[in-house]
């Protein structure tokens, strides 16, 4: 969605084709006189009339869902986020939109988006975002379906990720969110490498704002927005990432299952790193300590095979004693556990980290060390995919990824000095 509409270009009232949308029958009579006397007249004036701010109101809402007229639908989506961001009480000012006036916004920013027009796309989903977060009883599904649809496209997360930062402040909206899968589709877009700091911003604040939720914690872990998380964090972006980052898992924290995954995803070397970083604001120093000293205690009381675990649920695996022929003398029979979770996970690795070459690598040999160590697994490992993983790797741009993933695919394969064929 590429579009350099300005807010300026958007209030050219005689940009409109007002008499030929009423001809058409597309705009109503009284939609049209009730916008053009508040063009010829104060927003001020317009608002400390009741009847006028209703009718007002109620013909932005109609003109913006109802048309497919470009300059109409811009004219009118700018000209009613003036009037919510004017002085006055927020739900006072929503209740002029009301009834169909959120529904309206809603649809003006479905076809603003099936257009390409990025800027109606962004100023409707504001509108009907701060109509949702001013009014707690504001049906949020529509807006809130939509949001989910457009954060799943990551070519229109851009226009869609502000409003959704707004509307998750309405309890209803993010227990709507997080029923339709709102945590992982934040998370992915949080693991994107493009998106500018900003984005970045919008989504960790969206997944700050559903840290609240009871359910946070499973769903954090469950969709891996713990380590997209963490890898916000250690990225060391602006301090406001930093801040709803590292509050959102602070939050996420309370369970001792979403504490490991940070401590599988390395957060408390982060954090550690971070103690000295000049913060602007004390709050995130204290947070950011907080939560250091929880991922330390935590830390603390995981033996050296449950830290192993945890890192490998992050998915984020780096080289380190856990990665060793010591480690794997040790606990190779450890791959057997919970119908071979350790291995589904690595081989789950395998197939996601594609542009983590570390964690293919340490996967890779992880997996070939299981084998090497554990003749037993070997039939497991094939079936599971090990090999399978292991042999698109085998080409990989990445020297170290090649050999690693050769040398497990040899190690399952081979048994007593002759190959295993299939398993078997």
């Amino acid at each position: 969605m590429a579009s350099m509409t300005t807010r300026d270009d958007a209030l050219q009232f005689g940009a409109v084709d007002w008499q030929r949308l009423i001809r058409e029958g597309v705009v109503a009579d009284q939609h049209a006189a009730a916008i053009k006397g508040a063009e010829a007249s104060s927003l001020e004036a317009v608002l400390g009339d009741a009847a006028a701010a209703r009718a007002y109101a109620a013909a932005l809402a109609a003109v913006a869902g109802g048309v497919d007229d470009g300059a109409a639908r811009r004219y009118c989506v700018t000209k009613a986020e003036d009037v919510l961001v004017a002085d006055g009480a927020a739900a006072a000012k929503a209740q002029l939109f009301a009834p169909g006036g959120l529904a309206n916004f809603v649809a003006a920013a479905g076809k603003a988006a099936r257009a390409g027009d990025a800027y109606s796309t962004r100023v409707a989903a504001a509108v009907a975002a701060a109509l949702v977060a001013a009014d707690a009883q504001a049906d949020a599904g529509p807006l809130v379906a939509w949001l989910a649809t457009q954060m799943a496209d990551g070519t229109s997360a851009r226009e869609a990720a502000p409003a959704l930062a707004v509307a998750l402040r309405a309890p209803r909206a993010r227990a709507a969110f997080a029923a339709q899968g709102g945590v992982a589709l934040l998370a992915a877009r949080l693991n994107d490498a493009g998106g500018g700091a900003q984005l970045k911003y919008e989504v960790a604040f969206s997944l700050w704002c559903l840290s609240f939720e009871e359910d946070a914690p499973d769903d954090f872990v469950r969709s891996h927005a713990v380590e997209a998380l963490c890898g916000a964090v250690a990225a060391a972006p602006r301090e406001k990432v930093v801040r709803v980052a590292v509050t959102a898992l602070l939050n996420a924290a309370r369970d001792d299952a979403a504490a490991t995954r940070m401590v599988g995803a390395g957060l408390g070397t982060t954090l550690a790193s971070m103690a000295s970083r000049p913060f602007a604001d004390d709050d995130v120093k204290a947070a950011v300590g907080e939560l250091a000293t929880r991922v330390k205690s935590v830390s603390k009381e995981l033996s050296t095979l449950e830290r192993y675990a945890a890192e490998v649920a992050s998915g984020k695996l780096r080289w380190g004693p856990v990665h060793s022929e010591a480690f794997w003398v040790e606990h190779a029979k450890a791959a057997e556990k919970d119908d071979f979770a350790l291995v589904r996970r690595l081989v789950e690795v395998l197939s996601e980290a594609t542009g983590d070459v570390e964690a293919l690598a340490v996967a890779s040999y992880d997996l070939g060390e299981i084998a090497h160590r554990h003749a037993g697994a070997k039939s497991a490992l094939v079936k599971l995919g090990a090999k399978d993983a292991a042999l698109k790797l085998i080409d990989h741009e990445d020297e170290d990824v090649q050999r690693r993933a050769l040398q497990c695919v040899s190690k399952i394969l081979l048994r007593g000095g002759s190959v295993a064929v299939g398993g078997a």
